[in-house]
């Protein structure tokens, strides 16, 4: 096969000789390389010899590139105009350079410098540029190309030259041919714009002075068109820069030129001209080198942005030391100062002024000061001091008339540090003497600074309070001052007696706010419904020597104990019950006490009859505050003389129903039943009696009652009066499970959540429960499990299990083979009873999965036994099984599989030279196989391999797939260009085939 090559360059031009022809080689393919000195894309085309078609592909693009840049290259191409041009500052040369590669090849977008070489600043500029420029950096276009223009007012040679970053190109010169003028003829002056007035001009910006330049040459010939430069040097005002004028001469036959000299600033400057480095004199009979100007401030101004008050940017502190500046500055209607002015300052009430000489003068008043020179001119300062915290206002004016700029200037001062020596502490609105406790007293603080001023600055107090004679101090609000005082409006206790009061803020307490600041509290009157009332309980003996006690606790409205009040105690009259408290007030039925200082009376009740005797109490006779029945008889139920049993022995089955009988016998302390008496159980929660509470012991002082349990279990149970245990303490009662229940959900199977590995060694457990019919487990049963085929019991296993004491038996199960089993079992309670099937949870099932891949275990098969033709179309189909150690077919989907197709030989095996190999990554199915195919217009033998990540499949050899060539035709054919940019350097080469 016979290919030949025609190029075209894409402007379409042909290329002279720029063809050849080509065999192919065995494997059909034709290669050709050429190379290119030109950066450009050339368009490459091909077609089989005799054929009148191009071959498929054709025409490619194959692109020349430009190389780096090239320093020398592009250094030497660097060029400058060097013809002599005026130096006027209008006439220019040009500088340029090209950006190339070491074959001339234009590089565009590259940043190249263009310099200018000579000391100092006498000499041309670029365009554009700043004054005093040497340097400008240029980027390239598409044509490589910088350049920049050259202006000079300074005639001579000069040196140009082209930067690439560090490196300089070899210097060009360029020529600026000088004005001749002749600082020795020429001459200058300065006058007055305006002739009429002898004083200085007002540095207005309209009035000033006209400066005249005339340049001749050495002939003294006037120069028309020529160049010069007026420097204006400030000389009295700090700060200013100089100033630079360009002139250019131009009255006709005379070589003069005129520009006027005008500021806004008062001041002196000095004005100079020169010719390059060479100053003028004037034109005087005794000419000089610099001129003297003179600018004055015009008229006093009180518009917005001239004259203007300056009021303290802080406040100072109000202890006659610290003082406030308020500055008044007399200025122009350009801002120029003006010194000498007299300043009528007016100062307010509260402040006090020093004056320059050290006096001092209070307010209110006016001071007058002047105006100041030097470096602040028209600046008058007035400084202030005071000891009164607050705000004051100053005004100032001039003439007669105002400063409004600014005015009124405010000065502050505030409060110095606080004082707590100089505040105060005050307890008001409290009565002279007692006070009832319902009203309040109001506590007042009032903070000053040293200076006695009211502490502005807010300052938290905290207010405290206690019972005089007592240690612990109650915390009350804490209150913000306002304006310096803070106030406990609302001090109200409910509690009867004398209070101390304090206050304290964060630097300390303030004095006289502890114990020499009180306020007294007493109680109200008694009132029934706050009064309380108690009577002793229980049965008393009716001994008439035992006694029931009844007291009354006197209270007000808050709680406080009344003394001094009467209480009447009553007890039914007639009965056998009797006062025998021993006091003026006291009969057998009625007795009158007197409470106590601590609101206390009480009053004691005898028998000689057993009785029920109701007792009242009363504030005076009306008031009623409680009553009780105080019970005269027999004694108490006596837990140590009380008995109790239980029966049967047991163990009965834990069903509820069956129960034991616990009989009580209740006696008092000499061993008399007792009726009535109030008998408890301390019980597990599992055991239940089954009759209602209370237990009340009957006529006979005997109990009984029935205990029961649904759970299996040995039990302490104990018998108790009130908190005594019945002697017999700690009796043991049992209950045992009953039969195995047929209730799936008590009897029952469980598998596992998840499947094991199939390796013959990991397990998997099934679980029964066996329960009676209250979920109790039958601890008695044996458990005998269906071993599934495919499976097999663990080592050590056995399938007859005994239950254990949580009502469980296991079975544990290993497996090789992959799978899902079902599980059965069947359970019998003791030894002579019969098996009955699980059916809860039954069948339960295990699963074995298969393990990770092995590649041991996967193959790769093909299913076309071909050949098949090459037409890239027809093709072979792959599959991948993938399988664990033991065979088990992998069935988790999305593992990875590689498959890789490679040309190889007559011997199946080894690679053909060239060909890269076709991978195909594939990921399984839910059954673990992946399947692909495989098509190509390669012809020849093809093996198929497989990998995954454990390494290649061996467990079928690799196979092989056979692909037959086709005719071949041009349309069929194929044509590219490799190395699509290549360096345009006459040897890189880009390959068409």
């Amino acid at each position: 096969m016979v290919f030949a090559w025609e190029y075209t360059d894409l402007t379409g031009a042909q290329v002279t000789g720029a063809s050849a022809a080509v065999a192919a080689n065995a494997s059909g393919v034709a290669t050709y390389d050429f190379g290119s000195n030109v950066a450009t894309t050339w368009s490459v085309s091909a077609r089989l010899e005799g054929a009148a078609a191009d071959v498929g592909g054709s025409p490619k693009p194959a692109r020349f590139v430009h190389g780096p840049l090239d320093r020398l290259v592009t250094l030497g191409s660097f060029a400058i105009d060097s013809s002599g041009k005026l130096a006027d500052g209008i006439a220019h040369a040009t500088a340029s350079m090209r950006a190339q590669d070491q074959f001339g090849n234009p590089i565009p977008g590259v940043d190249l410098g263009l310099l200018l070489d000579y000391p100092g600043n006498q000499g041309p500029l670029f365009a554009d540029a700043e004054y005093g420029t040497k340097s400008v950096t240029r980027t390239s276009g598409a044509d490589g190309l910088v350049s920049a223009e050259i202006y000079s007012i300074w005639p001579g040679y000069f040196n140009a030259r082209g930067a690439i970053g560090a490196a300089r190109s070899g210097a060009k010169q360029v020529h600026f041919q000088g004005v001749p003028a002749d600082p020795g003829t020429s001459w200058f002056n300065v006058k007055p714009l305006s002739s009429n007035s002898a004083d200085p001009p007002v540095a207005d910006g309209q009035d000033g002075y006209e400066v005249t330049v005339a340049l001749a040459d050495a002939n003294r010939a006037p120069l028309n068109g020529a160049g010069a430069v007026v420097y204006f040097t400030p000389r009295s005002i700090p700060g200013a820069s100089q100033v630079l004028v360009p002139v250019v001469t131009g009255s006709a036959g005379r070589g003069r030129a005129s520009a006027p000299l005008t500021t806004l600033k008062a001041g002196t400057w000095d004005v100079t001209v020169r010719i390059g480095n060479d100053q003028l004199a004037t034109d005087d009979a005794a000419p000089v080198k610099s001129v003297a100007v003179q600018f004055a401030p015009g008229p006093v101004s009180m518009a917005a942005g001239a004259s203007r008050l300056v009021a303290p940017a802080a406040p100072a502190k109000a202890d006659g030391q610290a003082t406030q500046l308020v500055a008044a500055e007399v200025r122009d209607a350009n801002g120029n100062g003006i010194a000498g002015q007299t300043v009528v300052f007016a100062i307010p009430a509260g402040v006090t002024a020093r004056e320059p000489g050290g006096a001092t003068t209070p307010g209110p008043a006016a001071i007058r000061v002047p105006t100041g020179t030097g470096a602040a001119p028209g600046v008058a300062d007035l400084t202030l001091t005071s000891t009164k915290t607050g705000a004051y206002e100053v005004t100032a004016s001039v003439g007669g008339v105002a400063i409004a700029d600014g005015s009124p200037a405010g000065v502050v001062f505030v409060n110095t540090d606080l004082s707590l020596g100089g505040s105060e502490f005050a307890i008001t609105t409290a009565p002279a003497a007692k006070t009832v406790v319902a009203e309040h007293h109001t506590v007042q603080v009032t903070l000053r600074d040293a200076s006695g001023n009211l502490y502005a600055p807010a300052v938290p107090v905290s207010f405290s309070y206690r019972l005089a004679g007592t240690a612990a101090w109650t915390a009350g609000p804490t209150v913000n001052t306002v304006r310096g005082v803070a106030t406990w409006a609302d001090f109200t206790v409910r509690q009867a007696g004398r209070y101390e009061v304090r206050a304290e803020t964060p630097t300390g307490q303030v004095p006289d706010s502890a114990t020499t600041r009180e306020a007294v509290f007493k109680a109200g009157p008694a009132l029934a419904a706050q009064s309380v009332f108690t009577a002793s309980t229980g049965d008393v003996a009716p001994n008439n020597s035992d006694q029931h006690s009844a007291t009354v606790e006197a209270r007000d409205a808050y709680g406080n104990p009344v003394p001094g009040q009467s209480v009447t105690f009553a007890l039914p009259a007639g009965g056998p019950a009797h006062f025998t408290t021993t006091t003026s007030g006291c009969l057998p039925q009625t007795c009158a006490v007197i409470t106590s200082a601590t609101g206390l009376a009480s009053v004691a009740v005898a028998s000689p009859a057993a009785v029920t005797a109701h007792i009242t109490a009363t504030l005076g006779l009306a008031d009623r505050v409680g009553e009780a029945d105080l019970v005269f008889a027999a004694g108490a139920a006596e837990a140590a003389r009380s008995t109790w049993s239980i029966t049967p022995s047991g163990p009965l089955t834990a069903d509820g129903a069956a129960a034991y009988s616990a009989a009580v016998q209740v006696n008092d302390a000499s061993g008399n039943a007792k009726a009535g008496a109030e008998v408890s159980f301390a019980l597990p929660a599992a055991v239940k009696i089954s009759e209602a509470a209370p237990h009340l012991a009957d006529q006979q002082g005997q109990l009984t009652v029935h205990l029961t349990s649904e759970v299996a279990g040995t039990y302490t149970v104990n018998a108790l009066i009130g908190a005594d245990r019945i002697p017999q303490t700690d009796q043991k009662i049992a209950f045992a499970a009953g039969p195995i229940s047929a209730d799936p959900g008590l009897t029952l199977l469980t598998g596992p959540a998840s499947a094991a590995l199939a390796d013959g060694s990991e397990t998997q457990a099934v679980t029964a429960w066996v329960r009676d019919a209250k979920g109790n487990p039958v601890t008695n049963a044996k458990v005998r499990f269906a071993v599934p085929a495919g499976t097999s019991l663990a080592p050590g296993g056995s399938a007859e299990v005994a239950v254990g004491a949580a009502g469980q038996a296991e079975l544990r199960l290993v497996s090789r083979r992959a799978g899902r089993y079902e599980v059965t079992a069947e359970a019998k309670a003791g030894a002579s009873g019969a098996y009955q099937p699980i059916a809860g949870g039954s069948p339960t099932q295990v699963s074995f999965a298969p393990g990770p891949a092995a590649p041991t275990e996967s193959r790769i098969t093909k299913v076309e036994t071909g050949p098949l033709p090459a037409d890239g179309t027809t093709a072979y189909t792959l599959k991948v099984q993938l399988a664990d150690q033991y065979g088990n077919p992998v069935n988790t989907p999305g593992a990875d599989v590689a498959v890789t197709l490679q040309l190889v030989g007559a011997d199946g095996s080894t690679p053909v030279a060239g060909v890269a190999p076709v991978v195909k990554n594939l990921q399984t199915d839910a059954t673990g196989q992946a399947t692909t195919t495989f098509a190509t217009t390669r012809a020849g033998l093809w093996r198929a391999t497989a990998a995954i990540a454990g390494g290649p499949l061996s467990a079928s050899p690799p196979p092989l797939l056979e692909f037959k060539p086709l005719a071949a035709t041009a349309a069929q054919s194929e044509f590219g260009v490799t190395g699509s940019t290549v360096l345009a350097d006459g040897k890189a080469t880009t390959r068409p085939g």
